[in-house]
C-alpha cells in the first residue's frame, strides 16, 4: 500500500504545499539561530579543550601535578561530549523523500550517516593516537587518553543508533504509514528520551517515549504531524516530514497497557510480533 492510500483509508490529512512552504520560511530564523548556537557551543568546546589539556599537563611538573587532577576530568568530559555530539548530528535529509514515499531510504540514510560518523571517529583517534607514539614527546601523550575516550563513547552510541534504526525498519516492513497529526511534545528525559503524544481526542495514543537515532533537539515541525508506521499500544516508527528525521517510539507505560495489548485480535498482535513490537524496547 502507498502512502497515500494508506493516507485515504485512515482518514488523516496531508500537509498542502502552502503549508509546507509556510513552514520552511518559518522554520529559516530558527535554522540561523540554531546555527548560531552551534557555533557558541563550537567555541566554547575549543575554550574548554585548551584549558584542560594545559592544566593536564600539569602532571608532568613535580610542584603543579595537582592541577592535572581537574584538567584530565575537563578533558575526559569534551572528549565524551564531543564523540557522542557528533554521533548524534542531525541528519541530513536531501537524500531521501520525506513525504511517506521512501521511509526505507530513510533507514539507509541514517544507517550510512552513523557508520560514516564512526570512521571519521576511528580515523581521529588513530590521528590522535599517532602523533605521541611517532614523536615520542611526553607532552603529547594525553592525545591517546581524548583518541581512546572519544572512540569508545562513539562505539556505544553506533550501538545504541544501529539498535532503533533496526527496530524502526522492522515496523517499517510490518505496516502501512500514515499521516498523524498533531504531534503533542510532552516532555524530554535526563536519558535523551522523548516524551510525545499522536493525534488528538479519541484518535490520540497514549504517552509515547521516543528514542531518536539522530538529532540532539526535537526534529523541526514535529507538532505538525509525523508518518507513523506501526501501533499504537505496541509502538512504532516516525518519520517527521521536512527535516527528515526517524524516531523509535513505544508506549511510555508499557505495563499499564498489557491488558489492552491481551485483549486486541490476534492479527495486530502477529503484525507485532514479526515487527518485534510485543515486548518492551525503549
Amino acid at each position: 500500500m502507498t502512502a497515500e492510500s494508506s493516507h485515504s483509508s485512515q482518514g488523516k490529512a496531508v500537509p498542502s504545499p502552502a503549508v509546507a512552504q509556510s513552514e520552511t520560511a518559518g522554520g529559516s530564523a530558527g535554522a540561523e539561530k540554531r546555527r548560531a548556537w552551534r557555533w557558541r557551543l563550537a567555541i566554547l568546546a575549543a575554550s574548554a579543550w585548551v584549558v584542560s589539556y594545559g592544566l593536564t599537563l600539569a602532571i608532568f611538573s613535580d610542584s603543579l601535578f595537582i592541577l592535572g587532577v581537574p584538567g584530565i576530568i575537563g578533558l575526559v568530559t569534551v572528549a565524551v561530549m564531543t564523540a557522542v555530539g557528533w554521533m548524534y548530528k542531525s541528519v541530513n535529509a536531501t537524500a531521501y523523500a520525506t513525504d511517506g514515499s521512501d521511509c526505507r531510504g530513510a533507514v539507509r540514510h541514517h544507517r550510512l550517516v552513523v557508520v560514516r560518523r564512526f570512521v571519521v571517529l576511528v580515523l581521529v583517534a588513530g590521528s590522535l593516537g599517532a602523533v605521541p607514539l611517532s614523536t615520542e614527546i611526553s607532552y603529547f601523550f594525553p592525545l591517546i587518553v581524548v583518541g581512546m575516550l572519544g572512540l569508545v563513547s562513539g562505539a556505544i552510541v553506533l550501538v545504541q543508533q544501529l539498535s532503533w534504526l533496526r527496530h524502526c525498519s522492522r515496523a517499517l516492513k510490518a505496516y502501512d504509514v500514515e499521516f498523524r497529526t498533531p504531534v503533542e511534545k510532552l516532555g524530554r528525559q535526563s536519558s535523551g528520551k522523548r516524551v510525545l503524544r499522536l493525534g488528538e481526542g479519541e484518535q490520540a495514543s497514549p504517552k509515547m517515549s521516543a528514542r531518536q537515532p539522530l538529532g540532539l533537539d526535537w526534529p523541526e515541525s514535529i507538532s505538525d504531524g509525523v508518518w507513523f508506521a506501526g501501533d499504537d499500544v505496541f509502538g512504532g516508527a516516525l518519520l517527521v516530514p521536512g527535516s527528515g528525521e526517524l524516531l523509535l517510539v513505544q508506549p511510555q507505560d508499557w505495563a499499564a497497557l498489557r491488558g489492552e495489548r491481551g485483549q486486541i485480535e490476534a492479527e495486530r498482535q502477529q503484525r507485532a510480533e514479526r515487527a518485534g513490537f510485543d515486548r518492551q524496547l525503549i
